[in-house]
């Protein structure tokens, strides 16, 4: 993080208080933080359960019941369901309270997430206060607009952009990246005991059995320890051991993963995602259905289609779960090739470039702020701007791994965090001294400007659940209705079942893990216009498609009014119908 013409630094080195946050000041604010994320951890009541969630539990389940086939899934990796294995195996919930304990588990990690935010944040400060100290300057920054400076900016990353709501492994990865880069700020403080090499190497390990891009990301962390660090000859050694335990500790998985796929692999959702977004793989916004003529290479494990108009296919799998084709998709892709595409390449990055500077444009006041201070700084001394280079490096390489795919707002709120962090801490030291009086202020205008969204929208989340208690449901338990209403039929555990979604929500597929039945067929979105405007015959042959595949009953979402006088049967107050295949009564 320092220049060589930094002054010497030490650990030991005394830090001014005069101006920090008190210990009743810091559980204060952190208290109101937890009680934000629980507000829009609950979403008003709207406990939806993503795709991608149903996936995490269904490899969740297969931990629990020892299904080795089923946990080596080389698309989602396996420490995110470590974590809900662990809690759904704890409390043991009905499929009525499971979506209340997996959010509960959501805001868990949103708390584990603000308190390795915390921990950084504060040695950030130390930080600060040292090279301030060293360069024989009497100031500190101002401790308490600092701190709610800092907690806001993780309130957004993690509520505005990551969201506890979306029960995803994205937190758990903000939480390490936030504990990896504290180690990164003691190493350029002069902290060189191996232990903390051994750590980085650890928690690096850990974020790749989290989420498998942090697996080409630990590298760029090791080689921001080297930046870092005074000594570099001397990081450079000690690095060599956080590499050796990263490695040691990750191979066992990629052993796993390697054996599974039959050639190496450390896990298949860059390739995968790449094959979908620069390889004509992906059709418009739903599930990679069937490859198409344009995808190279050979199906090891081709979908049957089992009609062309309407599309219907059957998925059969050798691995258990509510949805296979998104259970594992890495599954159903053995065999595909990537390729480059120059002009689909070009579209991701154009792609991403929006987004990023979508993502810009909400945190405009912190652009402001930064600019600001920049310009204040202006003509810039010869030694430099005292930048936490190491951290930016993280920061932008973390947005430069997404960039050539594809980019989401939960995927890269850790790294904009990080960015930020390490502009204002580099302009905050250089202003100390000449424009203090200036620093508070700006920090709790950027701070309030940065609240006004969060408040917004979890003002809506409050009025949601009061207007849900006054209708007498505190939360939506539509899936779990469904799941209630085809055990009622006489479906049991691992009946199969086909599905219809609708077209303009293709994400509802969490009522067959409650019902623990498995989706073995179902058609396109996009051809379900199709099937619901076709005439009565064409319906008949994608029912008896579906009943071929072996699915007791159909279940579709939102029917259009004109059909539902053809058999289906609505299930209670939700938008889901049933239709039976194989002879069941309908629920009383």
């Amino acid at each position: 993080m320092a220049s060589a013409t930094t002054p010497k630094l030490s650990t030991d080195s005394p830090v001014s208080t005069a101006s920090s946050p008190s210990r009743g000041f810091i559980l204060i604010v952190l208290l109101l933080a937890m009680v934000l994320g629980a507000i829009a951890a609950w979403h008003g009541g709207d406990l939806f359960i993503y795709d991608d969630a149903v996936s995490y539990l269904d490899v969740a389940s297969a931990w629990l019941r020892h299904d080795w086939h089923s946990i080596a899934n080389a698309y989602w990796s396996p420490g995110y369901s470590w974590f809900l294995a662990g809690g759904l195996g704890l409390v043991r919930p009905s499929g009525y309270w499971e979506p209340v304990v997996i959010r509960t588990l959501s805001w868990l990690l949103y708390v584990v997430a603000l308190f390795c935010f915390t921990y950084f944040w504060l040695e950030l400060t130390r930080h600060i206060n040292r090279r301030a100290l060293a360069w024989g300057e009497e100031y500190s920054v101002p401790g308490r607009s600092w701190f709610v400076f800092g907690i806001v900016l993780f309130l957004y990353g993690a509520l505005m952009m990551i969201g506890p709501q979306r029960d995803s492994p994205d937190m758990t990865v903000a939480a390490i990246i936030f504990l990896v880069s504290t180690l990164l700020v003691q190493i350029s403080d002069g902290e060189q005991r191996w232990s903390r090499y051994f750590y980085l190497g650890l928690l690096l390990a850990l974020g790749y059995y989290v989420k498998a891009v942090m697996f080409p990301l630990a590298f760029v962390f090791i080689a921001a320890a080297i930046l870092a660090a005074r000594n570099r000859r001397q990081a450079a050694l000690r690095a060599g051991l956080t590499l050796a335990v990263f490695l040691v500790v990750s191979s066992p998985w990629i052993l796993v993963l390697s054996r599974a796929k039959g050639r190496p692999t450390f896990g298949d959702s860059g390739r995968l995602n790449y094959l979908w977004y620069n390889d004509y793989g992906w059709s418009g916004d739903g599930y990679p259905f069937p490859w198409t003529a344009t995808i190279a290479g050979t199906p090891l494990h081709p979908m049957r289609q089992l009609l062309a108009a309407p599309r219907v296919y059957e998925f059969e799998a050798p691995f258990q779960g509510s949805y296979p084709p998104w259970d594992d998709p890495s599954y159903w892709y053995d065999g595909a090739r990537t390729r480059l595409s120059l002009k689909l390449q070009v579209r991701s990055l154009v792609s991403s470039s929006e987004s990023y500077e979508r993502i810009l444009q909400g945190q405009g006041c912190l652009l402001v702020g930064a600019l600001f201070l920049l310009l204040l700084a202006w003509p810039w001394p010869r030694r430099g701007l005292p930048l936490a280079w190491s951290l930016l490096l993280v920061g932008f390489a973390g947005l430069a791994v997404y960039a050539p795919i594809r980019t989401d707002n939960r995927y890269v709120a850790a790294f904009f965090i990080l960015i930020w962090a390490a502009l204002f801490a580099g302009l905050y030291l250089f202003h100390l001294k000449e424009r203090r009086q200036l620093l508070a202020p700006l920090a709790v205008a950027i701070s309030v400007v940065l609240l006004l969204p969060i408040t917004t929208s979890l003002a809506g989340d409050v009025e949601q659940t009061v207007r849900r208690i006054h209708s007498g449901a505190a939360f939506d338990h539509s899936d779990a209705e469904v799941a209630g209403y085809l055990h009622d039929m006489g479906l049991r555990a691992g009946d199969r079942v086909a599905y219809i979604q609708s077209p303009g929500d293709v994400f509802n597929k969490y009522w067959a893990r409650l019902a623990k039945v498995t989706i073995v067929a179902d058609m396109p979105y996009q051809d379900v216009d199709e099937f619901w405007q076709g005439k009565a015959g064409v319906q008949q042959r994608v029912v008896a498609a579906f009943r071929s595949a072996g699915a007791k009953v159909l279940v579709a979402y939102k029917v259009p009014q004109a059909a539902r006088g053809a058999g289906w049967q609505k299930v209670g107050t939700t938008d889901y119908y049933v239709l039976p295949c194989d002879g069941l009564l309908p629920a009383s």
